[in-house]
């Protein structure tokens, strides 16, 4: 398939909606992906019955995380 025809280049658009849905999609993705992390770490934590702590060891990660990728978000523009 030649780049015209590829979604989002000039010669030939995707279908209205596709970056939108992507977006949702990623979104998704990225709230289930934290989610088991965080759920994750205070299951692994729990073995040792400090549940709390695997929690906030859990969003700690999932805050370095977003700010590693907002941060490399800005130096790439």
């Amino acid at each position: 398939m030649s780049a015209a025809g590829k979604a989002g280049t000039p010669g030939r658009p995707g279908p209205p909606g596709a970056p939108r849905g992507q977006k949702v999609l990623a979104a998704l993705l990225t709230v289930l992906l934290f989610a088991l992390i965080i759920f994750g770490l205070g299951a692994a934590f729990d073995q040792f019955d400090h549940r709390g702590w695997g929690y906030v060891v859990g969003i700690a990660t999932c805050l370095v995380m977003v700010v590693a990728g907002v941060s490399a978000a800005r130096r790439d523009r």
